[in-house]
């Protein structure tokens, strides 16, 4: 029994050693690498910063890779400024092997949201920071997005040279293709001085959508300069830019204004039929086709699609005959628990309850849940700026937030139902704008369109949806990339109106 004890003893002693030994190695056994900034910039203005730090660490007792992302970014929003930051954490084999990875995210005030992932036998083990688990499968050799320049470097750097890489995403915890074609080797003028550069061009190509950039690098595979065309976006390293003075803070929230002069209250515009200008008519027609049914598309050209968009009215005579137990089977997607909804949340269903009481009839059901939004978000009237896309609970307690706060709440209420529900972004027309907006949509039979920022069930014809989202993060992040890529670079021109 002595014995036992003492072997026992010296298997802690040397389990404690050897973890303690592997922390010190990975904590303090780092040599650095690199260290860069880049400016990101939108329409010409400044909106963040990213860091990229590169260092020589051990992971484990193996030589590794490490590298350390930070994303700081503020966005205008009308009158609002949303800030987000980011950070991201990539341990990869000497070779470029994917070993682990970590992310951080904020919105505002919001919580972290976390998430970490490890490669091994074939698969991507993810955890977030709810605890859930969630596996993807790696048929395919793959790389983590901060190996890339050092893959590209690997190969040779050369023009002619093409590159077929399969990437992971983790705010889309996906793989995505990623093509790269090295064009020419170009003096490249950047702030007023000459440099040396590689272009390539690339394509990221996105489950919904891809998205076309250039860069130019140096022999090292140092990247200089990025820009993403369809998005007016790009990035450059803050060393090049000491002598240019950048406005700072961008506007998403607007499009260009239209010519017409309107005299109608919009809210109560009925039909609309509008001429919408834009360089990806291919991608934005399969997103106006699938975001709505009130809007149909009647013509398509090289640069401009016509759409129709008329407004419904809804009774319980005609739409709404049914009980939410009727509703509970479809779209299962949209009743889901997320970090986005909480609905499953004790505190959320217990006031959902409170708020319908035994009330049966869905359209009075959505009248009560409108009214209560409404009325929460319109108590405080100075609205709490540095909100980005807060969670339900975080908007109860605040009292305060822009129209996302309003789709949130609201989506969050009535899954808490049972009723199914995504929010809609897109755009609306404010009398001389139009400018970024956020809807909910709930299914009975088909998607009905209900604004609690402006108290209708069944919205305006000013309504123009771009892209839906399930309230994952994931189609959260997928939206965010649909509305940058269409809202700021769009044209629109109205043909009718119908009051």
């Amino acid at each position: 029994m002595r014995y036992r004890k003492i072997l026992l003893s010296i298997i802690i002693l040397l389990s404690a050693t050897f973890m303690s030994l592997n922390f010190l190695i990975e904590k303090y056994g780092k040599s650095p690498i690199s260290s860069r900034k880049y400016a990101i910039l939108l329409n010409g203005f400044k909106i963040g910063e990213e860091k990229v730090d590169n260092f020589s660490s051990y992971f484990r007792f193996k030589k590794v890779i490490k590298t350390k992302r930070e994303i700081v970014t503020s966005i205008r929003k009308k009158e609002d400024i949303s800030k987000m930051y980011e950070s991201y954490l990539f341990i990869e084999s000497l070779t470029g092997k994917p070993i682990f990875f970590s992310s951080k995210r904020i919105h505002g005030y919001q919580d972290e949201i976390e998430t970490s992932g490890r490669v091994k036998n074939g698969f991507i083990l993810l955890k977030k920071d709810d605890d859930s688990l969630k596996k993807i499968e790696t048929r395919e050799l793959f790389l983590f997005p901060s190996y890339v320049e050092n893959q590209m470097k690997r190969e040779g750097l050369k023009i002619g040279s093409k590159y077929n890489l399969k990437v992971f995403e983790p705010s889309l915890e996906t793989i995505i293709d990623l093509f790269i074609d090295v064009k020419s080797l170009d003096n490249k003028v950047i702030n007023k001085k000459i440099y040396k550069l590689f272009k390539v061009e690339g394509t990221y190509y996105y489950p919904n959508m891809k998205i076309k950039f250039y860069a130019w690098l140096n022999r090292n595979g140092t990247t200089y300069k990025v820009i993403y065309p369809s998005m007016k976006m790009e990035k450059i390293l803050v060393a090049l830019l000491h002598e240019i003075q950048i406005p700072e803070v961008a506007d998403l929230s607007y499009s260009v204004p239209i010519s017409e002069n309107i005299t109608y209250n919009p809210r109560y515009i009925k039909e609309l039929e509008i001429k919408i200008e834009n360089e990806n008519i291919v991608e934005l027609k399969k997103e106006l086709k699938s975001s709505s049914s009130i809007q149909r598309i009647i013509e398509v050209g090289n640069n401009f699609i016509i759409l129709s968009i008329k407004s419904k009215e809804y009774s319980q005579a005609n739409l709404f005959p049914y009980s939410i137990s009727e509703l509970n089977n479809k779209e299962e997607r949209y009743l889901k628990h997320t970090v986005y909804t909480q609905s499953n949340d004790s505190e959320i269903k217990s006031l959902a309850n409170k708020i319908v009481k035994n009330e049966k009839n869905l359209l009075r059901i959505l009248r009560k849940i409108n009214a209560f939004v409404f009325e929460c978000l319109s108590l405080n009237l100075e609205k709490n700026i540095k909100i980005g896309l807060a969670r339900p609970k975080e908007i109860l307690s605040l009292k305060s937030g822009d129209c996302t706060e309003y789709a949130v709440l609201f989506a969050s209420l009535a899954r808490a139902l049972g009723i199914p529900s995504r929010v809609v972004g897109g755009v609306v027309y404010d009398g001389k704008y139009f400018a970024y907006h956020m809807w909910v949509q709930v299914w009975c039979k088909e998607w009905i369109d209900v604004d609690p920022a402006f108290q209708q069930i069944g919205v305006d014809a000013t309504h123009i949806a771009f892209a839906s989202s399930d309230l994952s993060e994931k189609s959260i992040t997928e939206m965010g990339l649909i509305l940058t890529h269409f809202i700021s670079k769009t044209n629109y021109h109205i043909l009718k109106i119908g009051i």
